[in-house]
């Protein structure tokens, strides 16, 4: 993603494909591959940071909010309600998503 500088609507796209390749995983086989969910989730927990520590509005950028989304959708898929609460609480203002930790969403 980082090699796609201006090409939004493609971040976006590879974003919301990132949170369906979690979804066919998780209906495919059992979860033995938490490797590959938990380096998804950290990479789209490091974009969200990026885009939040880049913003000056208060009002999320449209990627932050798309990464968002695609952690929710995985944490329902995954019936992680705790970690979607969390993400919820940390979402709710920049301060709060810049400060969690990463560990505390993994699976």
């Amino acid at each position: 993603l980082h090699l796609l500088n201006g090409a939004s609507l493609l971040r976006l796209t590879i974003v919301g494909f990132f949170a369906q390749l979690v979804v066919s995983l998780v209906h495919s086989r059992d979860l033995s591959d938490r490797k590959l969910i938990n380096s998804i989730i950290e990479r789209l927990l490091t974009i969200s940071k990026r885009e939040a520590s880049r913003r000056r509005k208060p009002t999320q950028t449209l990627l932050e909010e798309e990464c968002l989304k695609a952690l929710a959708t995985i944490f329902l898929e995954l019936n992680l309600f705790s970690k979607l609460e969390d993400l919820v609480k940390c979402s709710n203002s920049k301060e709060g998503l810049l400060e969690s930790s990463i560990s505390m969403f993994m699976v």
